[in-house]
């Protein structure tokens, strides 16, 4: 059988020869949203994921090197589930856009996450009347230890 074939269509022919030989249970498995390979797509792809019908795909894209993107990190901080903005939150600190977003969304666990990082004192303050009790608390701690709350002193 000759294996050296030039043209296109012998190429096409040649793989799925090659199909047929390498039964499919010897290919590696598709890789899990846990441990993505994402280093060789493009930021457009990348974008395409990030308003996937799929949850999966999107918290795939949260974990891209591309979230450094301010226009990605704006689209992935409004997502409706969670753990896509905690999957962005793990990868960057995002940008002061992203952030205003996170903070006016519903993602408590995103809240706190925010507060616990190194955030300016205005936005502190805004956090001080989070509805959440630990975002509350976590905002109060830093802005006391910055010298920036006083807290009321008993006589």
């Amino acid at each position: 059988m000759n294996t050296n074939w030039t043209t296109a269509n012998n190429r096409s022919f040649r793989s799925a020869i090659q199909l047929r030989i390498f039964p499919l249970h010897t290919a590696q498995a598709i890789e899990s949203p846990e441990e993505p390979q994402l280093r060789d797509w493009s930021l457009r792809d990348i974008r395409a994921l990030a308003i996937d019908i799929e949850v999966g795909v999107r918290r795939m894209a949260a974990l891209s090197r591309w979230v450094v993107d301010a226009d990605l990190q704006m689209v992935l901080a409004t997502d409706p589930d969670e753990q896509v903005v905690l999957n962005l939150l793990s990868q960057v600190d995002p940008h002061a856009e992203a952030v205003h977003l996170i903070l006016t969304g519903p993602h408590s666990a995103a809240h706190l996450e925010l507060v616990r990082r190194n955030l300016p004192t205005s936005i502190l303050l805004a956090l001080v009347d989070d509805s959440d009790e630990a975002v509350r608390e976590s905002a109060r701690t830093t802005l006391e230890r910055r010298g920036r709350l006083v807290t009321a002193s008993r006589p």
